[in-house]
């Protein structure tokens, strides 16, 4: 089930708001971040474009906004729900490799 979360950074008057499609915890702690797309991910060059959501859902996650998180990530993917495209899994760097 897909849960909102928020994250204040400080005093600044930002709130990063996030809402991944799924969160596993693996046995050992660590959290997976998955995002589903009915079509093609996106690649990285539309990534370095815009914001990328994973990366900003990592931070949130690395900071509590999805509960607590002692052992950090495992990875964060966008996976694409489409037959035809050809790499349905992309893995997006999280800062904690």
């Amino acid at each position: 089930v897909e849960r909102e979360a928020r994250l204040a950074l400080g005093e600044t008057g930002v709130v990063l708001v996030g809402r991944p499609d799924r969160i596993d915890r693996h046995a050992d702690g660590r959290l997976q971040i998955f995002d589903y797309k009915t079509s093609s991910p996106p690649g990285a060059a539309d990534r370095d474009r815009s914001d990328d959501q994973l990366s900003l859902l990592a931070a949130m996650a690395l900071a509590g906004a999805f509960g607590d998180v002692t052992a950090g990530l495992r990875g964060a993917a966008y996976v694409s729900l489409s037959p035809s495209v050809k790499t349905p899994v992309i893995e997006v760097p999280t800062g904690e490799e």
